[in-house]
C-alpha cells in the first residue's frame, strides 16, 4: 500500500492541567475512565468540563447511568470547531435529560468538591471580597492596523467591555487595562497561516509587557501602555495627521509584501 499521507488519529493521553487546582483529587476522573467503565457513577450530580466530541460522548454516558449532569464549555458554543452535524447528533440523544449547560465559562479551580468558575470568582467580588481584574487589550484596541480587522475589531469590543465593566463593578474590584503594541508571540505566524508575517512597528518582548503589567497592577493603575513611545506618537499623530496617514501607509505596504509572498508560495515561485 502507498497512501498519499498518513493520518495519525491513534488518540491521546488524557491530561490535567497543573494550572488549575483541585484536579488531584480522588473524585476527579478522566474521560476514558468514564467511558470504558474504570468508574462509574450513578444518581449524582456531576460535572463535565469541555464539550469537545469526547466531552460529550462522557456527558451523554453520565446522562444515561441518572446522573444529573453540567456541561462546562470555556468557548461561547459547545464543541467550538466540531462539524455541526456531529453535534446535533449527540445533542439530540443528550438534550432529553436535561442538563445543565454553561458555556463561556472557564474552570479556576475544584475546592471541597465544588467546581469554581470564573464567574463564580466575580460573583464573590460583587458580594465585597476584595479583588483586580487585569484586561490585555491592545494598541489595535485604539487604532486598528491593516490586515488586522477581526483581530482589532476584538479588541475594540474588549476595550468597550471593560468600560462598561468599570460603571457596573462595585468600589471593592479594581480593574487594569493593558495595552501593548506588536509583541514578540506566536500571533503573527498562526494569523499569516503558518507563514510569519511582518510585525507592526514598534515591536516589544513579552517580558516588557509583564513587567509593565506588574508595576501598574501595584500602584493600582488604571491603565498601562508598556511601550514607552506608544503614547507620545498617538499625541504626535493627532496633532500632526500627516503623521498617522505615513504610519498606516507604511503598514499597508508591510501587508501588501506579505499577500504577494502567500501568493509566491501558492504558485510554486518559493
Amino acid at each position: 500500500m502507498r497512501p498519499y499521507a498518513v493520518i495519525c488519529a491513534t488518540g491521546g493521553i488524557p491530561l490535567k492541567p497543573r494550572s488549575i487546582p483541585g484536579l488531584d483529587g480522588e473524585k476527579v476522573f478522566t474521560a476514558p475512565e468514564i467511558i470504558l467503565g474504570e468508574k462509574t457513577l450513578k444518581d449524582s450530580r456531576v460535572a463535565v468540563i469541555g464539550s469537545g466530541m469526547t466531552g460529550l460522548e462522557t456527558a451523554e454516558i453520565l446522562c444515561a447511568q441518572g446522573n444529573k449532569v453540567t456541561m462546562v464549555e470555556m468557548a461561547p458554543e459547545l464543541a467550538p470547531g466540531t462539524w455541526f452535524q456531529l453535534v446535533d447528533d449527540v445533542m439530540s440523544r443528550i438534550a432529553p435529560y436535561g442538563p445543565e449547560i454553561r458555556t463561556g465559562t472557564k474552570l479556576v479551580s475544584v475546592e471541597d468538591g465544588k467546581i469554581i468558575t470564573q464567574d463564580a470568582k466575580y460573583l464573590e467580588h460583587l458580594k465585597g471580597r476584595e479583588g483586580q481584574i487585569v484586561f490585555t487589550i491592545s494598541a489595535m484596541g485604539e487604532m486598528a492596523l491593516p490586515g488586522y480587522a477581526l483581530y482589532a475589531a476584538s479588541k475594540f469590543a474588549m476595550k468597550g467591555f471593560q468600560q462598561a465593566v468599570r460603571l457596573e463593578a462595585p468600589e471593592n474590584l479594581k480593574m487594569t487595562c493593558i495595552y501593548p503594541v506588536s509583541t514578540e508571540t506566536n500571533l503573527f505566524k498562526v494569523g499569516g497561516n503558518g507563514v510569519e508575517m511582518e510585525k507592526p512597528f514598534p515591536v516589544q518582548s513579552p517580558e516588557a509587557v509583564a513587567k509593565a503589567a506588574a508595576r501598574a497592577i501595584e500602584k493600582g493603575k488604571k491603565s498601562v501602555y508598556p511601550c514607552p513611545i506608544y503614547l507620545p506618537s498617538r499625541v504626535l499623530m493627532s496633532v500632526l495627521p500627516f503623521v498617522r496617514s505615513i504610519y498606516l501607509k507604511n503598514e499597508q505596504c508591510r501587508l501588501m509584501r506579505f499577500l504577494e509572498f502567500k501568493k509566491r508560495m501558492v504558485c510554486g515561485c518559493i
